[in-house]
């Protein structure tokens, strides 16, 4: 995809590498540094060219009008394989559906509920993980606790 001459290229990319280096070695540093080239900007993720948004308006922009900025591309292609049409990985014309089937998970007065059944939780494998063979004899384990 080409795209326009008025997006700033960050500068030092490397063939076929693109940016990554300078990502994978300090990833605060290299995207605290975007904002300096432009509100928008292209960064190469290997051969790939992304457009990053460093403005706070354009994000917001970009985040309430999933209309006209709906989620695609080949990155985003490849995650829907491996993960599903999940609320972060669908196309807008699924996620209004989305969201409202997951929205009464999230209401305020769950969180007492989901916080009693996690520390309930908790207790009872910390208690049968890390008690020894005597009660005065503590055991070191290296199983965690897993979801139920």
């Amino acid at each position: 995809m080409a795209f326009p001459s008025s997006i700033a290229a960050v500068p030092h990319r490397l063939p076929l590498l693109g940016h990554m280096v300078s990502l994978l070695r300090d990833p605060l540093a290299f995207l605290s540094s975007l904002p300096t080239h432009g509100d928008l900007v292209r960064v190469g993720l290997g051969p790939v060219t992304a457009v990053a948004v460093c403005d706070p308006a354009l994000t917001q922009e970009l985040l309430r009008r999933d209309r006209v900025f709906d989620k695609g591309g080949p990155l985003l292609e490849r995650v829907r394989e491996a993960l599903g049409d999940g609320l972060v990985t669908c196309p807008h014309s699924l996620h209004r559906r989305h969201r409202r089937l997951v929205q009464p998970a999230f209401h305020p007065g769950r969180t007492a509920e989901y916080a009693a059944v996690m520390s309930g939780i908790s207790r009872s494998s910390s208690a049968r993980r890390w008690r020894g063979s005597s009660p005065d004899e503590p055991r070191v384990t290296t199983t965690f606790p897993t979801c139920r």
